[in-house]
């Protein structure tokens, strides 16, 4: 199986997670023989192409801001979720935390950068920080969709 295999299975029949999270990631088998699975799809939802859900469900630590604002949102959600968790795996914690959904958005909205350390900025290729930022891009129009994101240099290494 290649990296992109269980989004592009997802993104192909147009259903979004809505609850992607490293808890959500399984890894099977051992040494060269590893698979990332996608788990727990009770959240899922179909998504007719061109058409948004409203419902807010998901954990807040990886949530779209869009779903966060009760606002609509379409599967570029999802997107930003792999963004978190693509962050957490560089970091160790969530880019942004709070003890509720409010807080975590507020501290979404007042952060002008994403909150890279220094070190991981230095030590990270500029190809994972490039694809790690668009995929956290507040703005779900400019947030990279999974084809953009599947055909990312990062991926291609």
């Amino acid at each position: 199986y290649d990296e992109g295999a269980g989004l592009e299975i997802i993104h192909d029949n147009h259903i979004i997670h809505r609850d992607l999270k490293p808890e959500n990631i399984l890894l099977v088998g051992s040494g060269d023989e590893l698979v990332l699975k996608i788990a727990d799809f009770s959240l899922s939802r179909k998504l007719v192409p061109g058409k948004y859900l409203e419902t807010v469900c998901g954990s807040p630590f990886y949530m779209a801001p869009e779903v966060l604002q009760f606002q609509s949102y379409n599967e570029k959600a999802d997107m930003w979720s792999v963004g978190a968790i693509l962050f957490e795996l560089l970091h160790g914690y969530p880019p942004f935390r709070g003890t509720n959904n409010v807080q975590v958005l507020r501290n979404i909205k007042s952060s002008a950068s994403l909150p890279f350390s220094r070190r991981i900025l230095q030590q990270s290729h500029p190809d994972c920080i490039d694809v790690c930022s668009r995929l956290l891009s507040v703005n779900p129009v400019t947030r990279l969709s999974f084809n953009e994101f599947y055909k990312h240099k990062f991926l291609r290494m």
